[in-house]
């Protein structure tokens, strides 16, 4: 596995924890989902920008 490739996959892994966590804290705190889903998109953008 390549080094892009390793990156890549740990930037969708993050941005798939920090979904379930928006959804989560979503339930208990609202305004925070806005939060979480503005980080999501930026780190799915990332590996965009980067290759």
């Amino acid at each position: 596995m390549k080094d892009e490739e390793l990156i890549k996959l740990i930037f969708e892994l993050v941005s798939l924890v920090l979904l379930c966590i928006g959804i989560v804290l979503s339930i208990y705190w609202r305004k925070w989902i806005w939060f979480l889903c503005l980080v999501a998109a930026v780190l799915q953008l990332l590996p965009k920008i980067f290759y």
